[in-house]
């Protein structure tokens, strides 16, 4: 075996049972991996995704990531593709794996899209090739002359069921990806709960203590003049009295709707006791 290939792990011909999860496991791929990338090492980062990618090219077949994870699909095209990769076709994929993790939604489901988009180009030039090769028109990461299925590439990209159909969809209408409540309030938002808030709010200004007169001076130095603003300008910003603390605020806040908190010292809200009142918010609908 060339020691090129050895970085791949055993030999084609040995395979393994090995399953990685139906639910995609690539290291940082989710949104508390992808903050953590910006604090890991990136040579372990693509340590780890290098260990990813074996054990994928080890199965001996494809999960249908895309529709069923729990289910084979009858292609093994990550296996078959081990024997031709050596140690820098890898590294450039593991590479493109860390590029494509860094990015924020919006670039990774507008990146997706194009990926697919032209894996649909693909799928039209190759019509006439063998039946077996139809639905291998999708690129790897780092790669620009293998194919694999849209089952292989999901699982390297961390890609799960739902955001692949959204994507395929975008593809289709050549649309941009967006957030489902873009411009919208959450599903989970409470009206009533929000005009107490703001009303809660709207009161606190009241108590706002006067801001510091903003204060700017020159300095002169080598015949340079500089000057410094010994306040910040933000105009909006409300200044409470330093003897409330957020605690202090919450107190009061839901004693006006009715309610005794009790607490530990670790902020650990012991005991709440309702009382009788008058405001519109219920009992179970009291913010935590």
């Amino acid at each position: 075996m060339p020691p090129s290939r050895i970085a791949l792990g055993a030999s084609a011909a040995v395979t393994t049972t090995t399953r990685l999860a139906a639910s995609p496991l690539v290291p940082y791929c989710s949104i508390k991996g992808r903050k953590d990338l910006e604090e890991e090492d990136e040579n372990e980062v693509l340590d780890a995704f290098k260990e990813y990618v074996e054990k994928a090219l080890a199965q001996p077949f494809c999960y249908d990531v895309t529709t069923n994870p729990g289910r084979k699909s009858k292609c093994s095209c990550l296996n078959e593709l081990r024997p031709e990769l050596d140690s820098d076709d890898l590294d450039e994929c593991v590479k493109g794996m860390l590029l494509f993790c860094k990015y924020g939604f919006a670039e990774r489901n507008r990146i997706l899209k194009e990926w697919i988009r032209s894996a649909m180009g693909a799928a039209y030039i190759l019509l006439g090739h063998r039946r077996k090769d139809q639905h291998r028109v999708h690129l790897p990461p780092g790669s620009t002359n293998r194919f694999i299925c849209k089952n292989a590439l999901a699982q390297i990209l961390g890609i799960g069921r739902s955001q692949w159909s959204a994507d395929v969809k975008f593809a289709k209408d050549n649309k941009d990806p967006v957030h489902g409540l873009k411009g919208k309030p959450s599903n989970r938002m409470c009206q009533e709960t929000q005009d107490v808030l703001h009303e809660f709010f709207n009161t606190m200004k009241e108590l706002a203590m006067p801001r510091a007169t903003k204060v700017v001076r020159q300095q002169i130095c080598e015949g340079i003049t500089t000057t410094i603003e010994l306040v910040n300008d933000d105009l909006e910003m409300v200044e409470l009295p330093s003897c409330m603390t957020k605690r202090g605020l919450y107190n009061r806040f839901v004693g006006e709707l009715g309610w005794t908190i009790k607490w530990d010292t670790k902020a650990r809200i012991l005991k709440k006791t309702e009382k009788a009142t008058e405001q519109k918010v219920t009992a179970d609908k009291i913010p935590t």
